[in-house]
This record gives C-alpha cells, structure tokens and sequence, in this order.
C-alpha cells in the first residue's frame, strides 16, 4: 500500500513538471551557460519564462529575440546588469556602462524591419543602458508588469505597443518612449534623469501616435513628458497636477 502510495505521489509530481514545461522554455544562469553564455539568442517564436535571476557580465546583452511571436515572462525573476545609479532626477548619475551600449531584453528584429507580437511580462530589468528596448518597425507588442530601474539611458523603449502597469524610475534618461501608435497605461515614471514619457512621432511624420493614460510622471529631472501627437486622456499626474 505504502509503494502504491508512493508511486502515486510520484507521478503527480513529475506529471506537475511536466506541465511547468510543457511548450514552454525555461530560462536561467545555468541554461544561459550551458547555450553558450550571453546574450541568450531566441530564433524561434514561442514562450519562454525565467526560472531564476539572470546576472549578465558588462559589454552584453541579456536577451536578444531575432523572431516574430514570442512571449518573455520573467516570472517574477530580475535581469540585472553592471550599472549602478544614484541620485534622483537631474541629480542621477550612472557609472559601470562598459565600453557599448547594452539592453536587458532586446527585440532586434523578426520576419520584417522589426520584431512582431512580442510580449515582456513580469519582473524586473536594471543596470543596463536600456532595460527593454523594441525596434520601432515591430508591431503588436506588448510590455507589461516590467520594473525598469537604474539604467543609463532608459527604461522601457519601444514602438507601436501596449505599455501598461510598468514601473520606470532612476533611469538616466527617460523613463519610458514609445513612439508610432502607442497605448500607455498605468504606469509609473519617476525621478528619471530628463523625462517620464517621450512619445510620438519622430521629426518629419504627423499624424496619431497614440494615447497616455492614468500615468503618474513625477519628480524627472527635465519634466514629465515630452509628447508629440499623443492624446492625453487628462489623468495623468505630471508633477501632482492632471496633464
């Protein structure tokens, strides 16, 4: 009885893994190694979900996506680069940028000029020159729960995207940028070097560029936003005043 018990129990767990990995890839420190070291190369679209805090060595990036459709949840888990910052707003200051430019989750580019459908969900980005950062001919994306501190230039950088309950702050630069049609919802974006929220369209383009909405940008070091083309839904808090 107590060997059927067991044999039971057994297979619930395995049965249980199974599905923690069924269709999915996991990703963490030891997986990243053995595929080579960073940055960790997605080519194929699909899910894929950390399984434990990355720490990526200076001069890389943590995760560059060359395919459209594919989903990154870092479940909770942090990429962490070797940029440190302190200060606050105008006052920030960021040391330990290496020799190049690097980004946690990079979407370099898919089927087309950009990288398509892709999701970033749930966890945090920090101590790069970039936390996220999208090509802006990608379309579809979506980046969402993210905590993007303390990076040299920005937080989350993307186009023609959701940007939604993300948190971006200490950043050296701005907060957050989304540029073409854009959706940018709940957020926070405090004590950025110059700005909380850039968006719009780049010089030359007119035209729609999205919506901003219930967004808190206080304490940059510049000011909160500079929008070109958005429409303010008029319940953003840009310093403690409606904007």
């Amino acid at each position: 009885m107590k060997h059927t018990l067991f044999a039971i129990l057994a297979a619930a767990v395995l049965a249980t893994n199974a599905l923690a990995v069924d269709g999915v890839t996991l990703i963490n420190q030891s997986t990243v190694m053995a595929a080579g070291g960073f940055p960790y190369a997605i080519f194929q679209p699909g899910s894929y979900k950390l399984s434990g805090n990355l720490v990526v060595p200076a001069n890389l990036d943590g995760i560059e996506i060359f395919a459209d459709n594919v989903t990154v949840d870092l479940n909770g888990f942090t990429i962490l680069g070797p940029v440190t910052c302190s200060g606050q707003g105008s006052a920030l200051r960021c040391v330990g940028s290496g020799s190049r430019d690097t980004v946690g989750i990079y979407a370099v580019r898919g089927s087309n000029f950009g990288s398509d459908n892709i999701a970033v969900l749930n966890g945090a980005v920090a101590g790069f020159s970039y936390g996220v950062l999208m090509s802006d001919g990608g379309v579809n994306c979506v980046v969402e729960e993210i905590r993007a501190n303390g990076n040299s230039t920005t937080g989350i950088d993307v186009g023609s995207a959701l940007v939604r309950r993300n948190a971006a702050s200490s950043n050296g630069s701005y907060g957050i940028i989304c540029v073409n049609s854009c959706v940018v919802l709940d957020n926070i974006a405090d004590y950025n070097g110059l700005y909380g929220l850039y968006s719009g369209f780049f010089s030359g383009y007119s035209g729609a560029a999205g919506v901003f909405g219930s967004n808190a940008f206080d304490f940059n070091g510049t000011g909160p936003t500079l929008v070109f083309n958005a429409v303010s839904q008029g319940n953003n808090s840009c310093n403690g005043h409606a904007c």
